[in-house]
């Protein structure tokens, strides 16, 4: 706290576009988004404009991939149990790439 309150106080005379590549250094160098994103919002105020570069920020990549794997996996599920009903569990975990004891733990569920 005392570290992003010092920073907003020196960064609020700074000039915009300077503020900005301070920003973007910082997020870089401290890797810890979730602190740095409450800064961030309480400070829009200052308008400190902040861009993350999708294509090249590591911190969003990793998200993003993350995302799509949760995503893969979500969308696994719902076709295992949309077969249930008609197929058996080693086939639907080869099928949909699960754990035989998901879908195991899927069909308990479900029926």
């Amino acid at each position: 706290d005392k570290l992003f309150k010092k920073l907003q106080q020196k960064l609020y005379n700074i000039e915009e576009k300077k503020r900005e590549d301070y920003l973007r250094k910082f997020l870089f160098l401290t890797r810890l988004r979730p602190k740095i994103d409450s800064f961030i919002k309480q400070n829009k105020e200052y308008k400190m404009p902040f861009t993350i570069e999708k294509e090249s920020d590591p911190l969003y990549l990793e998200g993003r991939e993350k995302g799509i794997e949760k995503g893969i996996e979500k969308r696994s599920l719902e076709i295992a149990k949309s077969l249930l009903d008609i197929l058996d569990d080693e086939t639907i975990a080869k099928k949909v790439d699960l754990n035989i004891e998901e879908v195991k733990k899927l069909r308990s569920l479900n029926f």
